[in-house]
């Protein structure tokens, strides 16, 4: 998949480590979203001082009212909720219920080994890397 100009939807953004991942390699535009009071402010000073702050909306809220109130699509929605999380599988129907998804877009959702995600509808493959497990998605899967 080619990165370049695409809209990204980086959920539970932390940091933003990954919505200025996705940034550096040319990806286009991320809206980068987390409730967290400090990880907004500190995303926002991060793309300032970066100068990509024209590239990326912040937004503070909780994921799964934002997926309830936005009617954006996304070619890329990335998830990494805390591992205890109990609602990595609504993020999945949210997600399609809400056709937030573009034709041929991906679902990452990063969760941990308790988590299962293959029953779910859409789901393609998982990826594991030490204890980090990523569940990918796509709108035209079976």
């Amino acid at each position: 998949m080619i990165l370049e100009d695409l809209k990204i939807l980086d959920l539970c953004a932390g940091t933003g480590n990954i919505s200025v991942e996705f940034l550096s390699r040319e990806a286009g535009t991320v809206v980068a979203v987390d409730k967290n009071y400090h990880c907004y402010k500190y995303i926002r000073k991060v793309s300032y001082d970066l100068g990509c702050d024209s590239e990326i909306r912040v937004i503070k809220a909780d994921i799964l009212k934002f997926l309830d109130q936005t009617a954006e699509e996304f070619n890329i929605i990335f998830a990494d909720p805390p591992y205890v999380y109990e609602h990595h599988a609504i993020i999945a129907e949210k997600v399609f219920e809400r056709n937030l998804l573009a034709p041929d877009g991906l679902l990452v959702i990063e969760h941990g080994n308790e988590t299962s995600m293959e029953s779910l509808p859409h789901f393609l493959f998982s990826r594991k890397y030490g204890n980090v497990h990523f569940s990918f998605f796509q709108k035209t899967a079976a």
